[in-house]
């Protein structure tokens, strides 16, 4: 079943230095990055993105994949995501 990818939030402890790097693969495909962000502060706090970090939209699949990549010892401790549904034409 197609769907398109709507939004992502991942919320995170952060340490006062280092990064938090959301990615996502569509079908197998390759990681391509959603939200890199620069931690400055040692604060809880989330980010949202309705499209990919270089401003493209959200590419369409049946299957999505998400990957954490952190530095600096942040720590992640939620990842939510919303997506539609597409219709299917016979």
């Amino acid at each position: 079943e197609q769907k398109q990818l709507d939004a992502v939030q991942i919320a995170y402890i952060g340490n006062g230095a280092g990064v938090v790097n959301l990615k996502y693969s569509v079908d197998g495909g390759a990681w391509t990055s959603i939200i890199a962000k620069t931690i400055t502060t040692s604060v809880t706090d989330a980010e949202e993105a309705t499209n990919q970090a270089d401003g493209s939209v959200f590419l369409s699949g049946t299957e999505y994949r998400f990957q954490i990549e952190t530095t600096g010892g942040n720590i992640p401790i939620e990842l939510k995501y919303r997506y539609s549904k597409l219709n299917a034409t016979i």
